[in-house]
């Protein structure tokens, strides 16, 4: 395993490049429920931050359970991270100000004069991420070339932080 905040750096780079993720929570039957989320904030301890409705199920859910799993991804890029943290909810409008932009107004038309929005910290309690270190066509011929020699595919970096 490699440098801790090499890693961290690493991960909180390729989250705030990738952007949305599946943010999973548990509901109260034990079954997993994700849904698409927008990263708002990424902060140097590598807490994450999302905006949700305060009558949203996410919010139902993380006050059962506030363990949730984040999973980023692009196809494009080959980069893949996966987030494991505890999560909880704040109400400062300070925070959401500092962190708001005008696409935000596609789900709070009422910006942030809507008294329904909360804030979600999740604090990573691990991370996991995987990236090709190569274009596609240099993968795909890595992959071959891999199938033909019968030698095992180098598929990129990768990288684990416990935090």
């Amino acid at each position: 395993m490699s440098d801790t905040n090499q890693d961290l750096t690493k991960v909180k780079a390729l989250i705030t490049d990738i952007g949305v993720n599946i943010f999973t929570t548990k509901e109260k039957d034990g079954s997993l429920r994700g849904r698409p989320m927008r990263t708002a904030q990424v902060d140097e301890d590598g807490s994450l931050w999302f905006f949700t409705n305060e009558y949203a199920n996410t919010v139902d859910e993380l006050s059962e359970n506030n363990e949730v799993y984040l999973t980023y991804a692009s196809q494009a890029s080959s980069t893949y991270v996966i987030v494991h943290g505890r999560a909880s909810l704040s109400n400062d409008r300070s925070l959401m100000k500092a962190m708001w932009n005008p696409t935000m107004d596609v789900w709070f038309p009422e910006g942030l004069a809507d008294p329904s929005i909360l804030l979600i910290k999740v604090q990573p309690q691990k991370a996991e991420y995987w990236e090709s270190a190569s274009s596609k066509l240099v993968m795909w011929y890595g992959m071959a070339k891999a199938m033909v020699s019968g030698e095992k595919y180098d598929e990129g970096n990768h990288g684990k932080v416990i935090l």
